[in-house]
């Protein structure tokens, strides 16, 4: 135990000390960079067929609180109630992968309802990779 905690301690003390996060890609840090510009703590950000861990790298919430992993199985019963979510509480940025598959299937094709909701409402201001931010028109 003590041995344990000798080696330990100078990686936790090191890492507390530091303020980054080794653990995401530079896809991911372009993306909370592009978030940030658009969208504050606590305001509706809805990641769309992309990076499910969005919400909380960006201290952003799901429109209408409402969160789901993206599958085309779970879409099949949650795609209404995400739509009422995002309609009664308007993301202030949208964040869509309209590449993105799950055992070759389109997650943005997928969710038919949703994605022409958006694609009236929004437009797109930046990309980052095959990720398109947007915003409200």
């Amino acid at each position: 135990f003590i041995g344990s905690v000798y080696l330990l301690l100078p990686f936790y003390k090191w890492s507390m000390m530091q303020n980054k996060v080794f653990f995401f890609s530079d896809f991911e840090k372009d993306l909370i960079t592009q978030v940030d510009k658009y969208a504050a703590d606590d305001q509706s950000v809805f990641a769309f067929g992309t990076t499910s861990h969005l919400n909380f790298l960006t201290n952003t919430l799901p429109p209408g609180r409402v969160f789901v992993f993206q599958f085309p199985w779970f879409m099949k019963v949650a795609e209404e109630r995400i739509l009422k979510g995002i309609i009664s509480d308007p993301p202030q940025v949208v964040v869509r992968d309209d590449k993105a598959e799950v055992q070759g299937m389109n997650l943005v094709e997928y969710m038919p309802n949703i994605n022409s909701f958006i694609n009236d409402r929004y437009y797109i201001v930046n990309t980052v990779g095959s990720t398109q931010i947007m915003v409200k028109k």
